[in-house]
């Protein structure tokens, strides 16, 4: 009885496997549509085609790159069938029916390189042996040409010199021939040698580790059979990109500037994306798309510190004790030194841009609900080597204004800084940009995200003709009040501009105005005279296109005072602000961004 349940469990099983037809491809060699990068991974989109016949079909679509993110392949097709499964898993395979061809072909160059290595220590090996008998023929003939305690065998004449001349000869050239030889072999070897580590290290780091081959299995079923193509998508880690600019800022009858948008493709998939149409997209997939949750928030009443330790005298004066200095009763110099940052300006690399004067091709933009995917013109070719590969986005020109801005609390230094509106199609994300001035490279910059439509300021490095001298400050304390005592504190800061150049330009200088927090402390801008800017954030419509004389606040609560500075002029610009607060409280002053 078990043995007719056997035989009718395996006519099953053949019945079941003669019903369906098994189609078998290899995922690399799909012709590949198109590769959408993201900043941490890629989707590949691949067109597999095939000939169906009556009934179900498996297709077995091998060797999916080791990089693939589970539950992420999407199948659709074109013809007559439907798709019932969908199932990505592994199948034990043999290193052979895994390796990728430039995988088989590296193997096989490590093997012959391996083979010359061999053939060349044996030769070597030889030369050697060769060499040491000959030393070891002139050892035994040195030896026995006298015999101590006997008549020699060995007799000196003209004969013997002949013999002994030409035998030394043989031998010098012998030997000079051989260690030529070895030497030869020593330094192909050291060539050799290189080649190979070259060779495995290529191989490391592109080899498929596991005995195990990741296929897609794919269940159609059709009444008729014919042709059909499938549309197969799936994403890859190992993939990435970056955007950078090349900006070029002109200053001559008309102002311009130009910026070129780069992304920086690089990816180790495994997978060669050769002629392929390349797709950037702005999306974050790996942010997630969830809400977070917000906790409830429970306030209690904090039990009571225990008070610290009071040392006694004399361990005062033993080690010195005192208690900790807060940041408002520093001393003056100290304060300048900390807000300052103490240090100058860090010294940048600079690297040397090609210019570029001719056409750019400029990616197709599409913007969708949550992001924007730039579709570059020309089909890229990405090996799997992690380096990255510049492509280009797109390219426009927009109206700079160029304005000098300084801020003397943190830097002498005054800057250059052109702003303009971004009035093309594309979105800049943040990354690194070359800046060049006429044609020279200044600096290397980051900018921020700019939307389109959306104003943004490039610095363009120092101008070192507008010369600032930042005078130490100086503060002065008194009491107000007859009923009510309040202290008022007024600091004085003295900033001296200098112009150098020969043309006057306009300035804006930027300091710190205090911000009270408290309503029982008072501030008050006495020197210059500022507008309050109490809009806070505002559109581009209403920002100025240009520096106007005169001081405002900011929405920072930060002064910016513009002042005109004729060629070779100079000025001392005078800050002074007061606050007011009680007598008995004290103040401390905190810098946040």
């Amino acid at each position: 009885m078990m043995e007719n349940c056997r035989n009718l469990n395996q006519f099953i099983q053949q019945t079941r496997s003669t019903m369906t037809s098994v189609h078998s491809f290899e995922c690399r060699e799909q012709a590949l549509q198109k590769v959408l990068v993201y900043n941490d991974r890629a989707e590949i989109k691949r067109l597999v085609k095939c000939d169906l016949k009556p009934g179900m079909n498996e297709l077995q679509i091998k060797n999916l790159p080791d990089s693939y993110i589970h539950d992420s392949v999407r199948v659709t097709g074109h013809g007559d069938a439907i798709i019932h499964e969908v199932q990505a898993k592994h199948v034990p395979v043999t290193r052979a029916e895994k390796d990728s061809p430039r995988l088989a072909e590296l193997r096989q160059l490590v093997k012959d390189k391996e083979r010359e290595i061999n053939e060349l220590n044996a030769h070597k090996e030889i030369l050697t042996k060769e060499k040491d008998g000959f030393d070891k023929i002139l050892i035994q003939l040195g030896s026995g040409a006298v015999q101590p305690g006997q008549s020699s065998p060995f007799v000196l004449n003209n004969e013997t010199f002949t013999g002994l001349s030409q035998f030394f000869t043989f031998y010098r050239n012998s030997q000079i021939q051989t260690k030529n030889a070895i030497r030869t072999d020593e330094e192909t070897l050291e060539v050799k040698n290189d080649e190979l580590n070259k060779l495995r290290n290529e191989l490391f780091q592109i080899e498929h580790r596991g005995g195990h081959s990741l296929t897609l299995f794919v269940q159609l079923e059709t009444q008729a059979g014919g042709a059909i193509t499938m549309d197969l998508a799936y994403q890859v880690h190992n993939a990435r990109w970056r955007p950078s600019y090349d900006i070029r800022v002109e200053t001559g009858e008309k102002k311009r500037m130009t910026i070129t948008y780069f992304g920086h493709v690089a990816q180790g998939t495994g997978e060669e994306w050769a002629n392929v149409q390349m797709f950037l997209t702005t999306a974050q997939p790996c942010i997630g798309g969830d809400v977070p949750e917000l906790g409830t928030l429970d306030v209690a009443i904090r039990p009571p510190t225990p008070p610290p330790c009071q040392p006694c005298p004399t361990q005062i004066q033993q080690y010195g004790y005192a208690a900790p200095m807060a940041y408002g009763a520093a001393p003056r110099a100290l304060r300048k030194s900390m807000a300052r940052g103490g240090g100058g300006a860090e010294r940048q690399m600079m690297v040397a841009e090609c210019a570029m004067d001719m056409d750019v091709a400029i990616a197709t933009v599409q913007s969708n609900t949550t992001s924007t995917e730039f579709a570059i013109e020309k089909l890229a070719n990405i090996p799997p080597d992690n380096s990255e590969h510049k492509v280009t986005i797109g390219a426009f020109e927009v109206e700079p204004h160029l304005i000098h801005e300084c801020v003397p609390k943190k830097s002498t230094n005054v800057f250059f800084v052109a702003t303009a509106v971004n009035q093309s199609e594309l979105a800049l994300l943040s990354g690194e940009a070359s800046v060049f001035l006429d044609n020279a490279f200044v600096a290397k910059s980051n900018i921020k995200d700019i939307s389109p439509g959306e104003r943004f300021n490039v610095s363009l490095g120092v101008d070192p003709s507008i010369r600032i001298s930042y005078k130490p400050a100086r503060e002065y304390k008194e009491q107000k009040g007859v009923i009510t005592k309040n202290s008022s504190n007024i600091h004085e800061q003295i900033v001296n501009v200098k112009n150098t150049r020969r043309d006057g330009i306009l300035l804006t200088l930027k300091e710190h105005v205090p911000r009270s927090t408290d309503e029982k402390i008072k501030v008050t801008l006495l020197e210059p005279q500022a507008v309050v800017n109490a809009s806070g954030e505002v559109s581009v419509s209403e920002m100025p296109v240009a520096q106007k004389e005169g001081a405002k606040i900011s929405s920072a609560n930060n002064l910016e005072w513009t002042v005109a500075m004729p060629a070779g002029n100079q000025k001392d610009l005078k800050i002074r602000w007061q606050v007011e607060f009680p007598k008995d409280d004290r103040i401390e002053y905190c810098e946040k961004f």
